[in-house]
This record gives C-alpha cells, structure tokens and sequence, in this order.
C-alpha cells in the first residue's frame, strides 16, 4: 500500500515536471514568433521610410532606426518629405548629445504641431 502511493507520488511529480517543461518550450516559442514578427516590422518600416526618404535624396537611407533616428535629421528629413513642409533650423551634423537632443525636440515639436493643425481643420 505504501509502494503504490509513493508510485503515485513519483507519477505525480513526473507529471508536473513534463507540464512544466511544455510550459517552459511554449513560451520559448511565444518569445521567438514574436522576435520573428518585430524583426519583421522593423524591416517593413525600415523599407518604408527609406521609399520615402529617397524622394529627398536618392543616396539617403536608413538601416538602423534606432541609430539612424537617434541624432534627429533622418527623422525630420522623413517629416519634411511626408509632410511637404519645413522642420525650420536645426542641426545638420550634430556632434554631441545636446545637439541631437535639440534635433529630436525640434522633431517632436513639429509633429506636435502639425496633429494640433490637422485636428482642427478636420
């Protein structure tokens, strides 16, 4: 009677720890399909912007958002391209953080500013 319950036990345990591994090779999974599709969508969007940003200057292109974003003239040249309007002064080769800080806030102030006059003349 005791070997049967310790049987059960082990059984138990056995069964918890395959659940567990299934679990575990699940969200393995979950992780890689969805590394798969942001690989995915920052290439689409990487392709996208470059379309964009060629209209400007046919040798102008982009590979990395992340870097290629960071000083702020990749950004407010695709804002001037889709919008057909001017960013205004900024810095076009930025050396140091400050700089491409300046950059990225002119960038934002302009998409600001450009929702704020689409709203309202909606």
């Amino acid at each position: 009677m005791v070997s049967t319950w310790l049987y059960l036990c082990l059984l138990a345990g056995q069964q918890k720890d395959q659940a567990i591994e299934k679990e575990d090779e699940i969200i393995l999974t979950e992780a890689a399909i969805d590394a798969e599709w942001k690989r995915i969508q920052k290439k689409t969007f990487t392709r996208w912007c470059n379309e964009h940003l060629k209209k400007q200057d046919p040798e102008f292109m982009i590979s990395e958002i992340g870097e290629d974003f960071s000083d702020g003239i990749s950004l407010i040249t695709l804002l001037e391209v889709l919008s057909q309007k001017k960013v205004g002064k900024y810095n076009k080769k930025p050396r140091v953080h400050a700089q491409k800080m300046e950059n990225l806030e002119k960038a934002l102030n302009f998409i600001t500013k450009t929702q704020r006059a689409f709203t309202w003349s909606t």
